[in-house]
């Protein structure tokens, strides 16, 4: 396991971050993101909505969708899911995108980021099917 597979690590760090700079919108985020693999769904919803929806380098909108996305299929709802999927990959610049094999399969990833890490193969598996089913 990596450090950005340890969701509890991941947790407290974000936390522990909050509290030293509580409108960090990445902090925020990856907070969502390790309270939602940690199957706490309620609290990731709950800090997701507290991101402050200003969008720049630092926090580009691709990943406030993503994370959009993985709170929607972690709920159950997969087409708001897909939608906030779908969001991402049209915000995020060409040279982050995954590449896919006319098969589906993906053949890298392109998709960087401290961030965008626990999403990113939810990202290239839609991506890959979007992209072979449009064949």
């Amino acid at each position: 396991m990596t450090l950005t597979e340890d969701y509890l690590f991941g947790e407290a760090c974000a936390r522990i971050g909050i509290q030293a700079d509580p409108a960090s919108r990445p902090l925020r985020n990856n907070l969502a993101v390790a309270l939602a693999y940690l199957g706490k769904q309620t609290d990731a919803e709950q800090q997701y909505r507290l991101i402050a929806k200003r969008f720049d380098n630092d926090f580009p909108e691709y990943v406030y969708q993503a994370t959009g996305g993985l709170l929607q299929f972690r709920a159950g709802d997969v087409p708001a899911g897909r939608v906030h999927y779908n969001r991402a990959m049209g915000l995020a610049p060409d040279s982050m995108r995954t590449e896919c094999s006319p098969t589906g399969s993906e053949r890298s990833s392109l998709l960087p980021g401290v961030a965008a890490e626990p999403y990113r193969s939810a990202i290239r598996r839609l991506s890959c099917q979007k992209e072979t089913h449009s064949r």
